[in-house]
């Protein structure tokens, strides 16, 4: 179950093709998954279980501490509900190579923590030169891959990665000592066919200990870290890894890698102005330089995160309603006046909110996405029957639902508020006239108080 680091040595091999076998026979290269970073990540089987695995490739350059090697056999061998070790840790032994605890870091996260984006770790060797980590599989391509392909994502799909992303952040960075993740990147993520996104590069991760990385010193990933791990030693803290989030968002929703920028993005607006102003003012407070600008807490992003992507469903919903609309009046025109009404009727009623039955029209992401601006024709209105009318006409004008009513009309559309008003300034004014006669009294009996005598 383990690599014992008796008999070690440091090679180097050619890289690994499909067929080839690992810890005698017992693991099969199928192909490979990902490359870059500090290490490769194989698709693998096992020969005697014929199970899809993932095998994570890092380079060795000293063999493990022996504690370490203690900690992660005592792990995987009683392995149980959550996460167990021989004893409490929280620092990563060094080994006195960097390949090494780089090794060092990933895997003792792996077993000491448990996350749903997080692989689970089945077992780990060294052979060749080279550290393996045998991983949990998870099919599909990295979010790198993905987004060239794709290009921007929808507003609402990006949103949704970056809070799957932030609850992982939130998740690390409450444990004590925090854990800081450091090397966020696309090419480090799993995008699987549900849509979830599970990490396989943790070998940046590190403690903070009394406001202190306790970790060697690096950098970070080129254009995803924060301004801070560039400076003063490159001490970070948890909001580093929100900057680089707010990088990646920024990334899902223009396309555009922020690799080569020399650290300046782009206003998101200018490179997307399709994009809602709430959205570009969320990234524009994630990726701000002074990290006391920056969202302080990953639960304090998480909550931002999900009012926009509330703010974006309701955008989508009124795209895709003002869609549909041009159909039917497109639909419409086309026909006979008589028959012309029913395609605007059966709109409105399939698409009513709070309906549990009603169905959207399946469209295209270009038609998704123009946005057309829809004149329904009065008499395509009157046409239906009155109480259709009256569940459709909001509909019809979804932003007029959100506009404040003057106080002129508050008061005709509730004239009880007129009556009591006018009540209430009747009393004022009978009391201010009352208390005038009171003190016109008193000024008049003044002279009897000083004891003066009046004629």
């Amino acid at each position: 179950m383990s690599g014992p680091s008796t008999g070690w040595k440091s090679e180097r091999p050619s890289l690994h093709g499909p067929g080839r076998t690992l810890r005698r026979g017992e693991y099969r290269i199928e192909g490979a998954l990902s490359y870059g970073g500090a290490g490769r990540l194989f698709l693998a089987s096992h020969v005697t279980l014929d199970t899809p695995l993932a095998l994570k490739q890092l380079r060795g350059d000293r063999p493990l501490p022996e504690s370490v090697a203690e900690e992660l056999d005592f792990a995987l061998t009683h392995r149980q509900g959550k996460p167990a070790s021989p004893r409490q840790q929280d620092d990563f032994p060094l080994s006195g190579g960097s390949y090494t605890d780089r090794f060092v870091r990933e895997a003792l996260l792996l077993v000491r923590l448990r996350h749903p984006a997080m692989p689970m770790l089945y077992d780990y060797f060294f052979e060749d030169g080279y550290w393996y980590l045998v991983l949990e599989y998870c099919a599909g391509p990295t979010l790198a891959s993905y987004l060239r392909q794709q290009g921007p994502l929808p507003p609402l799909e990006a949103l949704s990665y970056a809070m799957q992303i932030c609850d992982l952040f939130d998740y690390l960075h409450s444990q004590r000592p925090p854990v800081i993740y450091r090397g966020l990147r696309p090419a480090s993520m799993i995008l699987t066919s549900g849509g979830r996104l599970v990490f396989f590069d943790f070998g940046c991760a590190c403690y903070l200990r009394n406001g202190q990385l306790y970790a060697d010193f690096e950098p970070g990933v080129p254009g995803y870290a924060a301004p801070e791990q560039h400076q003063h030693g490159g001490q970070c803290d948890e909001r580093s890894d929100l900057f680089s989030l707010g990088v990646l968002l920024h990334e899902m929703v223009t396309g555009q890698n922020p690799l080569g920028k020399n650290g300046h993005l782009e206003p998101v607006a200018r490179l997307n102005p399709a994009l809602s102003p709430a959205l570009s003012a969320l990234i524009t407070i994630a990726t701000r330089a002074d990290p006391l600008y920056r969202f302080q807490s990953a639960r304090a992003f998480f909550h931002a995160l999900e009012r926009i992507a509330t703010l974006e469903e309701r955008r989508a919903y009124q795209r895709l309603l003002r869609l549909h609309l041009s159909r039917g009046v497109t639909a419409g025109s086309s026909g006979s006046g008589s028959t012309s009404t029913a395609p605007v009727a059966i709109t409105l009623k399939a698409l009513a909110p709070g309906d549990a039955q009603s169905v959207f029209p399946s469209c295209s992401p270009e038609e998704f996405a123009a946005e057309p601006t829809v004149a329904i024709p009065t008499h395509q209105i009157k046409a239906a029957s009155p109480c259709e009318q009256t569940a459709q006409m909001p509909a019809l004008t979804p932003y007029a639902q959100e506009r404040s009513l003057r106080p002129s009309q508050q008061f005709k559309r509730r004239p009880w508020r007129l009556v009591l008003f006018l009540i209430l300034l009747a009393l004022l004014l009978l009391g201010i006239f009352g208390l005038s006669l009171y003190l016109l009294g008193q000024l008049q009996s003044a002279p009897s108080w000083l004891g003066l005598r009046t004629s």
